[in-house]
């Protein structure tokens, strides 16, 4: 797994609860980062936040996607309140979690990560 969040406090909660669930993970805080890690090996699944310096969450997935066919799951999860109609979908992301709402915890995250590695490859 992959966690893809730049405050730290959550990509340290989030890799020790996916750590704990038995999935070996690894953190990195930016885009950037992330992509210098797809070039050495491919995450089964990724957690993807979307509000980040550089790279954005969404342009990150788009290019994971498109331009390294990348077919693994993805939960992203953001603190907007907004949702530009299908941009998510676009980008084949069918986990959005909110962190603000009242329902998410690491439970609905790591429900959400074996829905994501349950599904048939994206793009297939």
């Amino acid at each position: 797994m992959l966690v893809v969040e730049d405050e730290e406090s959550l990509s340290r909660l989030w890799t020790m609860c996916l750590n704990l669930s038995g999935y070996a993970t690894a953190a990195v805080s930016n885009g950037e980062e992330a992509l210098a890690l797809f070039h050495y090996a491919e995450p089964d699944a990724v957690v993807l936040d979307l509000m980040k310096p550089g790279i954005s969450g969404l342009d990150l997935l788009l290019y994971l996607r498109r331009d390294l066919a990348y077919h693994g799951g993805v939960v992203v999860v953001t603190a907007r309140d907004e949702q530009v109609p299908g941009e998510y979908r676009l980008a084949v992301a069918y986990e959005v979690l909110h962190k603000g709402d009242n329902t998410f915890s690491n439970q609905t995250l790591l429900e959400a990560l074996e829905r994501q590695l349950k599904k048939p490859p994206a793009g297939v």
